[in-house]
């Protein structure tokens, strides 16, 4: 159980990380 919660706590940074990225590009104008 706490190794599932871990993977979606893991899951959601990575989403929040590549969110983040993504905000990124579009201020650069990519």
């Amino acid at each position: 159980m706490v190794q599932f919660h871990d993977k979606m706590a893991l899951l959601r940074l990575v989403k929040r990380e590549n969110q983040i990225k993504f905000d990124c590009g579009l201020a650069q104008g990519r």
